[in-house]
C-alpha cells in the first residue's frame, strides 16, 4: 500500500532582491517519515524551514498539508494545524518555570513575547487537568520531568532544546520542522536527541530536520534532500546516499565561497 503525503512543496521559490534563495524546489514527506534536509550554509534550508512554517511567503508554489493548500496561511494558523517548529535559537521564557512555561505553549492564540509570559501567570495558575496531565506526559518524554519547578534559566543548554522540544509536542504537534537540534550540544545530549525523533517517528510523527552534522542525520533520517545555491541537487533513501552522490563534489562549490 502506498504510504499517505503528509505534507508537501511544490516548485517553490524564494528571492530577496536579486538574490534567488530557493529555486523551483519540490519534495513530499510521508506520514511517519523523517526527511533530512542538508547542504553547505547559504544553500536554502533555513529560509525553506520559514516558507514551510509560515514566517515567510514563497515568490512562487504551493505547499500543502494534510491534503489542504496552506501556501498562504500565517505561522499561528499552521500551528493550530499541528506544525510544530524547533528553532536554531532557543525559544523558552527563561523566567518562568519548566511547567509553567510548557502550560504557556498550549495556550490557545499565543503571541510571542515577554508580555505573554507575565499576563499570562494567571491563567497559568488556574490550569489544572488535562493540560498539566499532558504537561507531564512530554516532559517524561523528553526527561525533564524533574525539572518541573526549575527556572528555564537554570537548565543547561541541551535541556533547554528538550524543553523547546517538549514544548511544540505538547501543542499535538504532527509535523515537526526540527532546524539544527543538535547544534552546540555534547556527543550523549545528540544521542538522546536522536532517539527521541526516532520515538515520535515510531510513534506516528512526521518530522523534517536540518542539521550541519551528517553523521546525526544521516542516522536520523528515512530520507535525504540535499540543496546546493538554492535548488534540489538530489533526493534519496538515507541508507543509499553515499554511494548515489560524492557528498564532498556535491558541497565542494559552495564551501570554497565561504
Amino acid at each position: 500500500m502506498n504510504k499517505k503525503n503528509a505534507f508537501s512543496l511544490q516548485s517553490i521559490t524564494k528571492s530577496f532582491g536579486g538574490l534567488i534563495a530557493v529555486k523551483d524546489v519540490s519534495f513530499a514527506v510521508n506520514e511517519k517519515e523523517v526527511v533530512g534536509i542538508i547542504g553547505p550554509n547559504g544553500s536554502g534550508k533555513t529560509t525553506l524551514l520559514d516558507i514551510v512554517s509560515g514566517f515567510l511567503k514563497p515568490d512562487a508554489g504551493r505547499i500543502f498539508y494534510d491534503e489542504a493548500d496552506i501556501t498562504r496561511l500565517a505561522p499561528h494558523q499552521r500551528a493550530g494545524l499541528g506544525i510544530g517548529r524547533l528553532f536554531q535559537d532557543i525559544r523558552v521564557f527563561n523566567k518562568l518555570t519548566v511547567l509553567e512555561n510548557m502550560l504557556l505553549a498550549q495556550r490557545e492564540n499565543q503571541e510571542e513575547g515577554i508580555l505573554t509570559a507575565v499576563f499570562a501567570s494567571p491563567w497559568i495558575k488556574r490550569k489544572t487537568g488535562e493540560a498539566v496531565y499532558n504537561t507531564r506526559y512530554w516532559l517524561d518524554f523528553v526527561g525533564l520531568e524533574v525539572k518541573e519547578n526549575s527556572a528555564a534559566e537554570n537548565l543547561s543548554y541541551g535541556q533547554e532544546k528538550l524543553l523547546a522540544l517538549a514544548m511544540i509536542l505538547a501543542r499535538n504537534s504532527q509535523l515537526l520542522l526540527l532546524d539544527e537540534p543538535v547544534a552546540g550540544l555534547d556527543l550523549r545530549m545528540k544521542e538522546k536527541i536522536l532517539g527521541l525523533i526516532k520515538k515520535l517517528r515510531d510513534s506516528g510523527k512526521t518530522i523534517i530536520v536540518i542539521e550541519h552534522a551528517l553523521d546525526f542525520i544521516f542516522d536520523a533520517s528515512d530520507r535525504i534532500v540535499l540543496l546546493n545555491g538554492g535548488r534540489k541537487v538530489y533526493e534519496g533513501a538515507a541508507s543509499k546516499f553515499h554511494s548515489e552522490i560524492n557528498i564532498k563534489e556535491a558541497y565542494a562549490a559552495s564551501y570554497a565561497q565561504i
